[in-house]
């Protein structure tokens, strides 16, 4: 299953965390804000994560370690800052991150 680009406004809901088959969550253009859901780490068979451009802010959160199926996290031209968390993504092919304050060094064997 997938959701898509829509004009949504307002903070990513936590439910995302309850939609254990979603694969891909796609919102580009949106008016996503405030932090990411530690939530959207129980989604653990997502395999894209793309929120380029909205107005999301705060950190990563670590939960997201969990996301071991991913092969795409893009979340280019937001307000992220922080330290890129410290895991493995062994499936992990696209991360970007660019037009970000996200700082720090991809750990040991995020590639494949």
């Amino acid at each position: 299953g997938a959701t898509s680009a829509s004009k949504y406004s307002g903070p990513l809901p936590t439910e995302l965390g309850e939609m254990k088959n979603l694969s891909t969550i796609v919102g580009l253009g949106n008016a996503f804000s405030g932090p990411l859901p530690t939530e959207l780490g129980e989604v653990t068979g997502l395999v894209s994560l793309i929120l380029d451009g909205s107005d999301l802010k705060g950190t990563i959160p670590r939960s997201l370690c969990n996301l071991t199926a991913a092969r795409v996290v893009s979340m280019a031209s937001t307000k992220l800052s922080g330290e890129i968390p410290q895991c493995t993504l062994p499936e992990l092919n696209v991360l970007n991150l660019a037009g970000t304050s996200v700082e720090g060094q991809l750990p040991d064997g995020t590639w494949r």
